[in-house]
């Protein structure tokens, strides 16, 4: 765990564009635009408010920030007040203009270095309020307790570099609102991508019933284009996408099922017993047998054994299909964990010094030796079940001989029924994992893993593409982005195999309840051959010959008067 959560924080970029004053003048006559009002060229005191708006720097928020436990807290070092426009308003005319804003950033007399970071992060777009990347390893309580989440997905013509923290706050604000989420919600994480700008919000919800509540009035208010930008506030170019799911981690399970796998293989018993019965009858008559009672002439006699030995045929067919099913799910299962451990290896090869600490503390000796077979897995799943079929096929097979002792049949009859406890205890497991991995206490350390690929790994994707836009913006205007992007590109790998490995763990904990089902059937199609192999062994008579009662009713005792065992059947 202790790796796990230090390979996340090793991702979190230091890039920083501080010492560039070129590359943020032009974020920060974007940043006048939007904010000057009356459009002279200048930032009126007046209007001073709207630019620490637009930065999502203003110290009023300080207070409601602390609520937020995910929220980075903006400290005074850190916010700016409004009556700092009279520091940075040399001229005394009651405005700032953009020499004079860049001019008060770089005094450090003025600014603190923590101040300057957070105006320069927050005019290239990288807000300092990263969601997901603070409290790192935490479960935030929104995503604790939710079951259900809506994914909503909206296309804007608005490019994202444009967008400052101030203006995507806006967007979370009315999202929030349409989704019926409180204002500064931990509840809701949003991304904005580039090319056109998707904008993908993500929000969690305790119940399924909220969560479809929530997508009902989404799918009302952004029905079209014009309603979503009238919503929004950003040009939207096409009707949202609005999606319900469950919860990284949160798989509910059917357990009918194991009520329905249960049923299916008793009324295949009391279909078994009466094949054997009538088999017997039949048998029985034909070799003019006396009546008698269930092991004289009835489903456990001699005279039932071929009506068992095709029992026993049905139960091989339902365990080889509940095998299969369970060989066709476990496939996502193999892809998902092939991708994570595939993941951690890629990873142990990175340059970066803190990502490769954090794998190498990652124990991969038992892995080294099995890696190479996992491609295997749904193959070895098909293997124990293929060879207790097999045998128990043979022995069925020899009970329909007409033999005087049944020798053969017994032998692998009692093979198979080791093969059948084992498939039983190998089975069952798949069935069970289902069970565990929604277990309170199981689920505390999944959430720890799934609150930080739900919320860590956006954010900091997120990151890396608003960094990527500021060395591609400064690039533009001729600046030496050489070590930027070098740093950037040693990152960016990293996170993108990290973004992978969190998918796939979202995959392998979804396929474990998929491997419920028929884990289920395997397990009851077991007991089911493993008790009609018995009824098929007692119609043997276990450890002696198979007699059976002859056609003159025996001696007094009831013992066959037929000297040589014989199997009347």
């Amino acid at each position: 765990m202790r790796a796990f959560l230090c390979l996340v924080a090793a991702l979190t970029l230091p890039v920083c564009f501080a010492e560039d004053a070129e590359l943020y003048e032009h974020y920060l006559e974007l940043a006048f635009n939007k904010t000057d009002t009356n459009k002279d060229g200048l930032i009126q005191c007046t209007e001073f408010n709207n630019l620490i708006v637009t930065l999502d720097l203003e110290c009023a928020a300080v207070e409601k920030k602390e609520e937020s436990r995910r929220r980075r807290k903006l400290s005074e070092d850190v916010c700016i007040a409004e009556t700092e426009c009279d520091l940075a308003d040399t001229n005394d005319d009651n405005a700032v203009s953009e020499n004079e804003m860049v001019a008060y950033i770089q005094d450090e007399s003025l600014v603190s270095d923590a101040k300057k970071e957070a105006v320069i992060m927050a005019l290239t777009g990288v807000s300092l309020e990263m969601d997901g990347l603070d409290d790192i390893g935490e479960v935030n309580p929104a995503i604790e307790e939710a079951v259900a989440k809506v994914v909503l997905q909206i296309t804007s013509s608005e490019n994202p570099d444009s967008m400052l923290p101030g203006d995507r706050k806006a967007v979370k604000r009315a999202i929030e609102t349409v989704l019926g989420l409180p204002q500064d919600s931990d509840a809701l994480f949003l991304t904005f991508l580039a090319g056109s700008t998707v904008v993908t919000a993500t929000a969690f919800y305790p119940s399924t019933a909220d969560a479809d509540a929530a997508k009902a009035t989404a799918m009302t208010q952004l029905a079209t284009p014009a309603l979503a930008t009238a919503a929004l506030g950003i040009p939207v170019t096409t009707a949202p996408v609005i999606e319900t799911a469950g919860v990284a981690g949160q798989n509910p399970i059917a357990y009918f099922i194991i009520g329905a796998a249960g049923g299916g293989a008793f009324v295949l018993f009391v279909i078994a017993i009466i094949i054997a019965s009538v088999v017997s009858g039949k048998t029985g008559k034909a070799k003019g047998a006396p009546p008698g009672g269930c092991c004289q002439r009835g489903c456990c006699s001699a005279y039932a054994l071929k009506g068992w030995s095709a029992n026993v045929l049905l139960g091989v067919i339902f365990m080889v299909a509940g095998v299969l099913l369970l060989f066709i799910a476990m496939a996502e299962t193999k892809d998902a964990l092939i991708c994570i451990i595939d993941g951690v290896y890629d990873l142990k090869e990175s340059t970066i010094v803190a990502v490769k600490d954090a794998t190498d503390a990652i124990p991969t000796d038992q892995i080294d030796s099995i890696r190479p077979y996992m491609q295997y897995l749904d193959i070895a799943v098909i293997v124990p079940g293929a060879l207790a079929a097999l045998v128990v096929v043979i022995a069925s097979a020899c009970s329909c001989r007409n033999i005087p002792t049944m020798c053969c049949s017994k032998f692998f009859m009692g093979l198979g029924y080791v093969l059948l406890f084992l498939c039983l205890v190998f089975y069952i497991i798949f069935a069970a994992l289902a069970i565990v991995i929604n277990l309170d206490m199981v689920q505390e350390q999944v959430k720890t893993f799934t609150s930080i690929c739900e919320t860590t790994m956006p954010g900091l994707n997120q990151k890396i593409q608003d960094i990527t836009l500021a060395i591609n913006k400064a690039g533009e205007m001729g600046m030496d982005v050489t070590e930027y992007q070098t740093e950037l590109d040693t990152y960016s790998p990293a996170a993108t195999t990290f973004t992978s490995m969190c998918t796939c763990i979202d995959d392998l904990l979804s396929s474990f309840t998929g491997l419920f089902l028929p884990g289920m059937l395997t397990v009851c199609a077991i007991i089911y051959l493993y008790i009609a192999t018995i009824t098929m062994c007692c119609s043997a008579k276990c450890c002696k010959a198979p007699l059976v009662t002859a056609a003159d009713g025996g001696d007094a005792a009831g013992a066959p008067s037929i000297a040589k065992p014989v199997q009347e059947v």
